[in-house]
């Protein structure tokens, strides 16, 4: 099976990922810097791995993350 390219400079993410899927889906890091679009968490992390999917011409996974508290109507969101 052709690795799938996990899109991170991130030694931890890459440990972490690989612990969770094991050898079921084989995980190979690939560093590569992509600009952020302002949005919605999911269409930051869609937009990440289209761009991502595009330069690599291949499988891809991607990681983002976003802090929301339902007090402050879901701030301060993906820009942490």
């Amino acid at each position: 099976m052709k690795p799938c390219m996990f899109v991170t400079g991130n030694r931890n993410k890459v440990i972490e990922v690989n612990a969770i899927l094991g050898e079921a889906v084989p995980v190979q890091p690939f560093a590569l810097d992509i600009p952020e679009i302002q949005g919605t968490l999911e269409e930051i992390a869609t937009e990440k791995c289209r761009r991502a999917a595009e330069i690599i011409n291949g499988p891809v996974l991607v990681e983002d993350s976003a802090l929301e508290f339902n007090a402050m109507k879901g701030l301060p969101g993906p820009y942490v």
